[in-house]
């Protein structure tokens, strides 16, 4: 990475970003948010990473 002019790394990592967006609707839509929720409460998860496209209504 010196090439590009970084010398000091605070954190370093691999991730697979998804290419394509899952669209939901209705009932499924509204599992997968709880399902989120869910997760999100859990203490042991750090990061929850989904290819659905999610509406800001």
């Amino acid at each position: 990475m010196n090439d590009l002019g970084v010398k000091d790394f605070d954190m370093a990592e691999i991730r697979m970003i998804a290419q394509d967006l899952v669209k939901l609707s209705g009932e499924d839509e509204k599992k997968f948010l709880e399902l989120l929720d869910k997760l999100d409460d859990l203490e042991d998860v750090q990061a929850i990473f989904h290819n659905v496209e999610l509406n800001e209504d």
